[in-house]
């Protein structure tokens, strides 16, 4: 049987896309610094360039539905 690839398999994830610049710029004007703090800690990220396009489309879609 396949069984899907995922970490508790011993699969290791494919690599995301990295965020766009533009989406990084995004990011930086809709959260402060403190909160872009929290979201790469939360992320397990060093900095904010290392999100996936999917986290950083999800956090401007947060922020403009406010």
């Amino acid at each position: 049987p396949d069984k899907e690839a995922s970490p508790e398999h011993g699969y290791e994830k494919k690599a995301e896309p990295k965020a766009t610049t533009k989406q990084i710029e995004l990011v930086e004007d809709l959260y402060t610094d403190e909160e872009i703090e929290r979201i790469c800690k939360k992320a397990k990220i060093t900095k904010i360039e290392d999100l996936t396009v999917a986290q950083a489309s999800a956090l401007i879609q947060k922020r403009k539905d406010k």
